[in-house]
């Protein structure tokens, strides 16, 4: 067996301990971690004798490239991966497609999500998912939802209060 990479000579830092040992990645999944003796064979080897190894951050709450940001998938990312964040999870909103476009488009939620993926896989240097962002109640995008769900999208964020802030909607995903 072979695997894609293996990170040696490093101090391995987990939540509860600090382990001298080697870390084997294959699929961009940690495969296994031990001596290095006891690993299989990668393609390519890192040696990090001296540094400390220890898993990304993952930022379960940015705005990127929508109305309260300026920055685009590539800055992003390029300043969470700077940081140690190694993973985000963007707002995709029901019919809003940038900074300029207005929160009144009649688009998908759907929509809302593809486009948001389509700017990350051409930018981000960093892994990356989306929740999906409910901006209106009404019955299609309540249809949408199975569908969302199915394609990987799991965490739902529902804005009920109006523009003026005075008025509620209950009970939108009973």
């Amino acid at each position: 067996m072979s695997v894609d990479t293996v990170i040696k000579g490093g101090t391995i830092v987990t939540a509860s301990e600090e382990i001298d040992a080697a870390v084997a990645i294959d699929g961009e999944q940690i495969a296994a971690v031990g001596r290095r003796t006891e690993l299989p064979s990668a393609e390519r080897t890192i040696d990090a004798s001296g540094k400390l190894v220890m898993p990304g951050v993952v930022d379960p709450h940015v705005h990127v490239r929508d109305h309260i940001s300026a920055d685009s998938y590539a800055t992003a990312t390029a300043a969470a991966a700077l940081g140690g964040v190694t993973s985000i999870i963007d707002f995709a909103w029901q019919g809003h497609h940038g900074q300029d476009e207005p929160w009144t488009d009649e688009g998908t939620l759907a929509e809302g999500i593809e486009t948001k993926r389509a700017l990350a896989s051409d930018e981000a240097v960093v892994d990356y998912a989306v929740h999906a962002g409910i901006l209106r109640e009404d019955e299609a995008v309540l249809a949408e939802i199975p569908d969302i769900v199915a394609d990987g999208v799991t965490s739902f964020k529902i804005l009920v209060a109006s523009q003026s802030g005075l008025e509620f909607a209950s009970g939108v995903l009973n």
